[in-house]
């Protein structure tokens, strides 16, 4: 499970690797076919500033 800001993440097929920064398990590898993180609605996700 992934969390921030209150929006609670579920990853499916995605990995943990290493940022940009060299901080390991802090960024999420994609396959770029079928690995995604779902979250559940939220209008705050939608708020355009």
């Amino acid at each position: 499970m992934m969390k921030g800001n209150d929006n609670n993440g579920v990853v499916s097929g995605a990995s943990l690797t290493t940022d940009r920064f060299g901080n390991s398990n802090k960024a999420y590898n994609f396959n770029g076919a079928n690995n995604f993180i779902s979250v559940a609605d939220n209008p705050e996700l939608f708020q355009m500033s």
